[in-house]
């Protein structure tokens, strides 16, 4: 008879944490677990799931998510009862379960419950950085570490942060996983370099946290020739309970007179349509970004990147050779990569190139699954 695995996840969206978890529910079937899905809603992650895996899934609006932007007295109440219901559920199941895998700290009070419930093996996924955003994340932090037997990392950087930010909880639990995807299925370069404008991709949340403010900024101080032979694409939605971000963004491009350079795009299912007509790929955070997915999508259709180096991507990502590494909120340096990008077309197709040789060898979902059976097993 095949063990069960419990998994559990805040949201059924499709961003980066969303299709690894289909990777990575993948990865537990092949290691001989039947595996059960609870997501808070239902949503096009969902679909995914039943496309690529054998999971059974389940919605529970009781499923305790901490959602630091929207924090009242009656969010904490509603939390604390979701708390309360979850627990019950997971008693009525106890002894049900080998392994509990959490899925990002935003449920580290769900791994304490199924803790109490009886749970006995508990992996918490991290895919945040979130210890430098003060006491609360870090009991955050401190709460998840205590009570999980293993702490998987998306990068060193979200180690390194595990480490310092939490008061307890052994250093030997935290093991760095590196996530790795299926090549999307775009190589570039789609035409010879230098024909047309260059398209510069930005995808992910409209916040100002991921960079998209200072992309506006650093566009603003390009010199005219270089603007006019430039596209930028924002493709992503604002965050659910910031939606004013949108208008705000929108109201930016036109004040700074770029409504003809920036276009706003919902975010899209199928990414290979927005990465084909892309010539670089922007993931310009301010925040420090764990281990961004975009940053090996973009690696895998042989696009160069501009990577802030507060984050996990530095770890990928070899300076002026598959791309540049620019220091968060520093106009200028992002002025010169984009510049040097538009007036170097073959050095920018050569620095594709190399970012895609760096996720051949390293990034594929092959290694990431070799990678992350060997963490679970250990």
């Amino acid at each position: 008879m095949k063990t069960r695995v419990l998994v559990l996840h805040p949201s059924s969206e499709l961003y980066g944490a969303d299709r690894i978890l289909v990777q990575i529910i993948v990865f537990l079937e092949s290691c001989g677990f039947e595996v059960d899905v609870i997501l808070k809603t239902a949503g096009p992650l969902c679909a995914l799931i039943e496309s690529r895996s054998g999971a059974k899934i389940s919605i529970r609006k009781d499923l305790p998510i901490a959602v630091k932007s929207n924090v009242n007295l009656r969010s904490l109440c509603a939390f604390g009862l979701d708390l309360l219901s979850f627990f019950r559920y997971l008693w009525g199941n106890k002894g049900k379960y080998s392994l509990v895998y959490v899925n990002t700290l935003a449920l580290f009070a769900a791994g304490g419950v199924a803790r109490m419930a009886g749970a006995r093996n508990i992996i918490t996924h991290s895919h945040e950085i979130i210890g430098d955003h003060g006491l609360l994340a870090r009991l955050i932090v401190s709460a998840a570490s205590f009570w999980s037997d293993k702490v998987f990392c998306v990068s060193e950087a979200v180690r390194s942060d595990m480490q310092s930010a939490s008061f307890m909880g052994s250093s030997g639990k935290y093991l760095v996983v590196h996530n790795g995807i299926d090549p999307i299925g775009v190589v570039l370069p789609r035409i010879d370099p230098g024909v047309g404008k260059v398209t510069f991709l930005v995808m992910g949340r409209w916040m100002p946290e991921k960079g998209q403010w200072f992309v506006v900024d650093a566009l603003g101080k390009l010199n005219i020739s270089t603007l006019r032979r430039i596209k930028v694409l924002f493709v992503g939605s604002a965050p659910p309970h910031r939606q004013w971000l949108r208008k705000e963004l929108l109201s930016l491009i036109r004040r700074n007179n770029l409504d003809t350079v920036v276009e706003c795009i919902d975010f899209v299912k199928d990414t290979a349509d927005i990465y084909s007509v892309a010539d670089v790929c922007l993931i310009p955070s301010i925040m420090r970004d764990p281990f961004p997915t975009t940053v090996i999508e973009a690696m895998s259709c042989g696009l160069p990147v501009v990577v802030t180096s507060n984050g996990g991507a530095k770890e990928i990502v070899e300076n002026s050779s598959s791309g540049f590494l620019i220091e968060p909120g520093v106009t200028d340096q992002l002025v010169s990569a984009i510049t040097f990008l538009v007036d170097n077309p073959e050095k920018r197709v050569a620095m594709g190139q190399r970012g895609l040789e760096i996720f051949n060898s390293h990034l594929t979902t092959e290694r990431f699954r070799s990678r992350f059976v060997e963490a679970v097993r250990s």
